[in-house]
């Protein structure tokens, strides 16, 4: 096996994946939208753990224990639109500094269209 090929092998091993915990937070905008439904995020925060599996299907990451985070729109509470992937982070700061930009980019959204009405 060359070392090209080891490096191949390495980057398609699949990974099952394992929520170890989960934290859900809801951020309401001041704002509505036209048809008068309050605009806001749902913030899920979590620690997940891939482990190495044989199935030909899975994760394609490495195996370890990541920080995780998805900020998904809402509209009242209720999750609104299509679902956001979630992404993974090495540290606390990594996943607050993109949980702080989602939330300000979504603020903005917000504001401009209630702007618009």
């Amino acid at each position: 096996m060359t070392k090209t090929s080891a490096l191949v092998a390495t980057q398609t091993s699949t990974c099952a994946r394992y929520e170890r915990s989960m934290v859900v937070e809801h951020i309401a905008f001041d704002h509505v939208d036209p048809k008068g439904r309050g605009i806001g995020c749902a913030i899920e925060r979590s620690t997940v753990e891939f482990e190495l599996t044989d199935k030909p299907y899975g994760y394609c990451v490495k195996p370890g224990i990541f920080l995780a985070a998805r900020v998904e729109p809402t509209r009242n509470g209720h999750r609104y639109g299509a679902s956001q992937r979630t992404s993974y982070f090495a540290t606390e700061a990594e996943r607050e500094a993109f949980v702080a930009k989602r939330v300000t980019d979504s603020r903005k959204a917000a504001a401009k269209k209630a702007a618009a009405l």
